[in-house]
């Protein structure tokens, strides 16, 4: 008799590239809110003033800034992060989404409409 071994696949070995896809398709921010348009506006006026600043955030290069472009990379670093906090809340606020309805599917929830 021969001995097999057991072949295991994490979820993400097994589903890395749905998973990801998943994420992409949920973790889009809501583009028309007032919010992430006066983000990116900002982000955008900012590489418009300071190339260099677009540069340091686009390449790998190194770049020689003025206090003006360093305060204006902070200020871009720091749009960047609040919309990645957007992004991160939308896939959060899907996934309580998913979890509901899937509590649903299994008819977990009390007081459920059968």
């Amino acid at each position: 008799m021969k001995k097999t071994e057991l072949e295991f696949q994490d979820f993400f070995e097994q589903y890395g590239s749905e998973f990801t896809e998943y994420l992409s398709s949920i973790g889009a921010p809501d583009t028309s809110s007032i919010q992430y348009q006066k983000l990116v506006d900002e982000v955008n006026e900012i590489y418009e003033k300071y190339p260099n600043v677009k540069a340091v955030m686009d390449g790998n290069e190194p770049r020689s800034l003025t206090v003006e472009e360093c305060e204006a990379l902070l200020t871009v670093a720091d749009n960047r992060d609040t919309l990645w906090g957007l992004e991160t809340e939308a896939i959060y606020f899907q996934g309580c989404a998913d979890s509901i309805g899937y509590m649903r599917k299994l008819k977990m929830l009390i007081g459920q409409p059968d």
